[in-house]
């Protein structure tokens, strides 16, 4: 054999083994991947059109609920009342605002509980026990007035009264309310 002839069989055989390398070592592990992709896309499609009808008739019960625009003004309401971040800043300075101009000048609020708020999702009930010391009894009725028209998400649930025998003009007050938070 001459030498052009070796050449040319031996420039074969490296195409050959060229094409060898490129289709089953490089190319056959993305087909397999390929074709996995595939199998897991078909396994999806049917999860995919079931969601995207549920969604399709939750937005048309939506739109065609009547309660569904008052629950939506209700969530904006309750969204304007309630500021953000923690009530541990927030409502002592409101109880405040509400018991000091009636001549109250401390009033102490400790947290009791806070959890997830069962009727509205991103919100918490908050638990507050509330304690003053001295106070007129007509201070403490304009003043818890005042506390449940500011604060028209509070719900008074507890309330002890105690005279005390040396200033029967001023009572001991506590109280529990429960409030809805972010």
């Amino acid at each position: 054999m001459n030498e052009t002839t070796k050449r040319y069989a031996l420039i074969a055989v490296a195409v050959g083994l060229g094409f060898y390398v490129y289709f089953s070592i490089l190319l056959g592990p993305l087909a397999k991947k390929e074709a996995d992709a595939q199998q897991k896309i078909t396994k999806l499609t049917p999860l995919i059109s079931k969601a995207e009808s549920l969604i399709t008739r939750t937005k048309a019960i939506a739109e065609s609920d009547t309660n569904a625009a008052r629950a939506k003004v209700l969530h904006e309401i309750i969204d304007s009342t309630v500021p953000g971040g923690s009530s541990v800043v927030w409502l002592p300075e409101r109880l405040d605002q509400c018991f000091r101009p009636n001549g109250v000048p401390r009033v102490t609020s400790r947290l009791v509980n806070e959890q997830a708020d069962p009727q509205f999702t991103d919100y918490k009930r908050s638990q507050w026990d509330v304690e003053i010391a001295r106070i007129p009894l007509p201070a403490l009725g304009k003043s818890l007035a005042q506390f449940e028209n500011q604060e028209g998400l509070a719900q008074i649930t507890q309330l002890q009264i105690d005279t005390l025998p040396t200033h029967i003009e001023a009572q001991r007050v506590r109280f529990r309310f429960t409030t809805v938070v972010k």
